[in-house]
């Protein structure tokens, strides 16, 4: 079976639509419950096999590289202050990934953002998950590893999730028609 190691995780947008709360905080960063929204995605992609991750990152995103490095200041002060437990709460510091970064220097879009990671990925498949999109809470998704699981069986060219939006939030998504039915079928149609 094929091994997808590799995640494409772009945070380069300028999230606008959560203004003001955006404005001086990178939206991947605010928290839901006591972790950002990012860890959570990283989470899941640890979950399901990845082993390195690409942020592909803009103008004022250095707080998610800073949250993903070992903060031995942090660990050590813990230590001394005899916080200990607190420690098990930086456990994703300890994961088995590797994390890299690249900048979109200019934000073109999600595409562009993905193509930015081209020299990192080459030709070998990779999953793509968007760095403000939280799956499941506390690892229980495994939508990431049915993706590669639906890539690899079905020798796709691409793999895509989707979700259900009412009717009146449709002009916020891209929309996709499927062609049969099912939990897995092929697109039809999709309008940006």
């Amino acid at each position: 079976m094929l091994d997808i190691t590799v995640a494409v995780v772009p945070v380069a947008g300028l999230g606008t639509r959560l203004l003001p709360a955006t404005k001086s905080q990178p939206k991947e960063m605010l928290p839901v419950g006591r972790r950002p929204v990012v860890q959570y995605v990283v989470e899941e992609l640890t979950e399901a096999g990845i082993e390195r991750v690409l942020f592909v990152t803009g103008r004022g995103k250095t707080s998610i590289e800073n949250h993903f490095d070992t903060d031995f200041e942090l660990i050590q002060s813990l230590r001394e202050s005899g916080k200990e437990e607190r420690l098990a709460e930086l456990e994703f510091e300890r994961a088995r990934v590797q994390y890299f970064y690249t900048r979109q220097r200019e934000t073109l879009g999600l595409g562009h953002a993905v193509l930015c990671a081209r020299p990192f990925v080459g030709a070998a498949p990779f999953v793509v998950a968007l760095g403000d999109s939280i799956l499941g809470l506390d690892r229980r998704s495994t939508v990431v590893r049915r993706m590669v699981e639906c890539f690899v069986e079905k020798r796709a060219a691409a793999v895509v999730a989707f979700e259900r939006v009412p009717r009146s939030e449709v002009r916020h998504y891209g929309i996709a028609r499927p062609q049969g039915g099912g939990d897995v079928f092929e697109v039809a149609d999709v309008v940006e």
